[in-house]
């Protein structure tokens, strides 16, 4: 299946955009406007320099804009692994290749009985994980995953499977998955091809335009973003916002969201990034509430408590919850030589929900907007 509409990512703008000196006074204008320019975001990104008046400010404008949008109501999701077996070789995961741990892939009737456990803990929407397979030999695997789902009755089923071809994308759509997950990881062109050594994912442009493919496939939700750390933050973040922008002109009856999680540590990984501080990283995502009032952002369990609480009452909307990062970890529990990578905030589905409600927030289960299209 051809694509019918490219992003083209322009590094040396946005390289200009960071450079370029900015007016003392325009990140705070940039708090009043209703649309932000790229330039009004870089400001703002280029304004964590210690400030704590304008700090101050942007997380009332955020928290303004969210509690506008979405009301006091969190979204929760919980991840499902269904494979640590993957062909590609990534210098930050866990599931790399290179990795030397043991691979463990679902049996279909694994799958059956980790689904029901986590449908009787509570959770309705589900986040469907897997390595990456060679040449997508498993989407027949994975398409009955995803109807093991739909299936057993969650509400919104969303997977994150790497960049798939056309084909393999619509199978998963006519299956039952509504929402398509991907992260470039890294838009820097030099910096990826350093740290994808191996495999499928070494092409840059084939991940590039993944999330175009899944949606040209028949996917009506779809996130993007990248992992913190790996480059320059606030390129990621420029390169980022212009993808998104290309893609909301391009399908304007998309539903989107962003995610950028931090990267953590991870049995084998050694190395291979560095931490963006707090008060970058919140500065981050209170610039794209600001840029994108209506777009969800999602935050990980590779946060700490204390900061997906205090992102939650700012401009988080959507939060994964009692996440397992390696396959089976519901059932049998964890192993840390199987993971992903490390979670921080352990926290059950019930000890989440009643944290928000401590915080004056309802949470929700059910996808109205997606029930409304199967009508």
């Amino acid at each position: 299946m051809e694509l019918k509409k490219r992003f083209s990512l322009n590094e040396n703008e946005l390289e200009e955009i960071l450079a370029r000196r900015s007016n003392a006074s325009r990140p705070y204008e940039a708090l009043g406007k209703e649309h932000l320019f790229i330039d009004d975001f870089a400001s703002i990104l280029k304004k964590d320099d210690g400030d704590p008046e304008f700090f101050e400010k942007l997380a009332q404008r955020a928290r303004e804009i969210t509690n506008m949008r979405f009301g006091l109501v969190k979204g929760l999701y919980i991840p499902l692994y269904l494979s640590n077996a993957c062909h590609n070789s990534c210098t930050y995961c866990g599931f790399s290749i290179d990795n030397r741990v043991k691979r463990v892939t679902l049996k279909i009737e694994e799958v059956h009985n980790e689904l029901k456990t986590i449908y009787a803990k509570g959770f309705r929407n589900i986040l469907l994980v897997s390595g990456e397979l060679k040449d997508f030999s498993n989407r027949e695997y994975l398409a009955e995953c995803v109807k093991a789902a739909r299936d057993r009755g969650f509400h919104s089923i969303a997977v994150e499977l790497g960049a798939l071809d056309g084909e393999s994308a619509k199978m998963l759509a006519k299956a039952g998955a509504q929402s398509f997950v991907l992260y470039q990881e890294t838009y820097h062109r030099e910096t990826y091809g350093k740290i994808h050594t191996g495999g499928l994912k070494k092409d840059f442009d084939l991940r590039l335009q993944g999330i175009g493919r899944a949606i040209e496939a028949g996917f009506k939700q779809a996130t993007l973003g990248f992992l913190a750390g790996l480059h320059d933050y606030r390129f990621e973040a420029l390169a980022l916002y212009s993808h998104l922008s290309f893609l909301k002109k391009e399908y304007r009856d998309i539903e989107f969201s962003v995610s950028f999680p931090r990267l953590t540590q991870a049995y084998g990984v050694r190395g291979s990034f560095e931490r963006v501080k707090d008060k970058s990283y919140a500065t981050m995502l209170m610039a794209f509430r600001l840029a994108f009032p209506e777009v969800s952002i999602n935050l990980s369990t590779r946060e700490t408590p204390a900061f997906r609480d205090g992102m939650s009452r700012i401009c988080a909307t959507h939060l994964s919850v009692e996440s397992k990062t390696q396959p089976g970890g519901y059932i049998e529990g964890e192993n840390g030589e199987l993971e992903q990578f490390t979670v921080h905030d352990g926290r059950t589905l019930d000890e989440m929900t009643a944290a928000l409600k401590r915080m004056g927030y309802d949470v929700h289960f059910k996808d109205w907007e997606m029930e409304l299209n199967r009508i």
